[in-house]
């Protein structure tokens, strides 16, 4: 087995084992808010949402922008991607100058938008249990 399609697997079992509905929708009307120097963003970009079962007021719905890896290979987007990102993100701080500290030169507007984008997320995961999270975290 690859190490994609274990990690496909990991994400899978912990939308299951705690009841998340993953949904994507294909946008492609927006670049990324960092800009296109990079590459041409606007053929990954996604609305995703993540929507535990029983109460879709708790959801979580944002702007997803898929690897250019997964991109250039084809790849459609995984909810391992989406939950990586997720976890990863969830571990930043509300600081903005912490955050430009830890990821390297980057406008204010970015830093403020990465540390609310940061509590969004911790927010939205205080509806799990000290489990979720933790296992959450070690998909990435």
């Amino acid at each position: 087995m690859s190490e994609t399609n274990q990690y496909d697997q990991q994400a899978d079992a912990w939308l299951t084992r705690y009841g998340v509905t993953f949904t994507a929708s294909h946008a492609q009307s927006k670049p990324a808010s960092w800009g296109t120097d990079r590459w041409d963003t606007t053929d990954q970009h996604w609305i995703v949402t993540l929507a535990p079962a029983g109460d879709r007021r708790r959801r979580l719905t944002f702007d997803f922008w898929n690897s250019r890896h997964d991109t250039d290979q084809g790849l459609p987007l995984r909810a391992y991607s989406v939950l990586s990102s997720l976890a990863s993100d969830s571990t930043y701080s509300d600081d903005p100058d912490e955050i430009a500290d830890e990821l390297g030169p980057m406008k204010p507007s970015q830093a403020i938008a990465a540390a609310k984008w940061s509590g969004r997320i911790r927010k939205w995961l205080e509806q799990f249990s000290q489990e979720a999270i933790e296992a959450l975290r070690e998909i990435q």
